[in-house]
């Protein structure tokens, strides 16, 4: 069967729209002063010669960088700081711009993926509900009937032992031991709950955590924990004392970069 036979008419629509908007947006030239070239036809991304130039500029400058030891050195080291920290933000902006449309599609196609199985998922969860039932009930009876078939086997072992008793000779024994080998045989039939084909029957669980607390305490293998560096941070900065940490000061050099008008493009 066609997909499209049974999509709804707008999902169809909204899916032919977003193939022909992709094919027919055009391979194009990067301009002046942009970054990356994006071929959302082709799913192909480059870094332009542009800022491939800019990067050896910038590690150039910083690499002239071999000491600090006057205002003088420091005021160049702060510019060089400054050039490598303007490149990372005009890739990183790049790399932003260019994903906003393609995070935009995403997210539709996402919400369509969720509006096309919603009701079909629901109604797969329905059946499968039926079908549990079903297999519990099965069980149930196969549980029974092995307990029935258990004490049907073993009347017949008693019988048997009990004739097995009265005979005197190996013979009248091995006689005995035949005549019951296909009584105990025909009870013993494996039994097994009905199956489609093609089907999978297991048990799983459902959980639900009542107390994180006590469940990372007694199995901490079971929890994630992940500490809040920030916070950790500000209590350090206010002067606590913070049980299971290390933590030394350090001093770091960082410069702050003006807003500008951005010059990078995509």
């Amino acid at each position: 069967m066609n997909i499209n036979e049974i999509l709804p008419t707008k999902a169809r629509k909204f899916l032919s729209e977003l193939a022909a908007s992709i094919d027919a947006i055009p391979a194009q030239a990067p301009s002046p002063g942009s970054v990356l070239v994006v071929n959302i036809a082709k799913r192909e991304v480059a870094a332009t010669d542009w800022i491939t130039n800019l990067e050896t500029e910038v590690l150039v400058r910083s690499g002239a960088i071999k000491s600090v030891n006057d205002a003088r050195e420091q005021a160049l080291a702060c510019e060089a700081q400054a050039s490598l920290a303007r490149y990372i933000r005009a890739v990183d902006n790049a790399a932003e711009s260019a994903k906003k449309p393609i995070n935009e599609i995403r997210a539709k196609i996402i919400a369509l993926n969720k509006s096309l199985i919603a009701r079909v998922d629901a109604e797969g969860n329905r059946i499968g509900k039926l079908v549990s039932d079903f297999q519990i009930a099965e069980n149930n009876r196969v549980a029974a009937a092995r307990r029935l078939q258990d004490a049907q086997a073993h009347q017949i072992e008693r019988e048997r032992d009990q004739k097995l008793l009265e005979a005197r000779t190996l013979e009248q024994q091995q006689a005995i031991k035949d005549e019951y080998v296909e009584q105990i045989a025909a009870v013993a039939a494996p039994i097994a709950p009905v199956k489609a084909e093609g089907q999978v029957v297991r048990e799983d669980w459902t959980v639900q955590v009542v107390d994180i607390w006590l469940l990372a305490r007694t199995m901490p293998a079971c929890v994630k924990i992940e500490p809040r560096l920030a916070e950790i941070k500000d209590l350090l900065n206010q002067g606590v004392k913070i049980p299971g940490i290390l933590a030394e000061k350090v001093t770091k050099s960082t410069v702050r970069l003006g807003r500008e008008r951005e010059a990078i493009t995509v």
